[in-house]
């Protein structure tokens, strides 16, 4: 798309995923993916720390996830 500035092709899915934390679990939906970053679907990102693993479900893969804070909505 135009404005499009990604160096990688992002792969759409539609997949279940699981963001773990210290403090507990999160179910999430992976919306699309990359080799370098995913986007994720979540009720609500209260409490997702900026660090994270995302276990994408049904092939169990789990990868350790920094999140930069792009694409979180924007509090206050």
């Amino acid at each position: 798309p135009m404005g499009e500035h990604r160096t990688n092709l992002r792969r759409r899915t539609l997949k279940g995923g699981t963001i773990s934390t210290p403090i507990g679990i999160i179910e999430c939906v992976v919306r699309n993916i990359s080799d370098t970053g995913a986007c994720i679907e979540v009720g609500s990102s209260t409490g997702i720390p900026d660090d994270f693993r995302l276990i994408i479900k049904p092939e169990n893969i789990a990868d350790l996830v920094v999140c930069n804070g792009v694409g979180r909505p924007k509090s206050g």
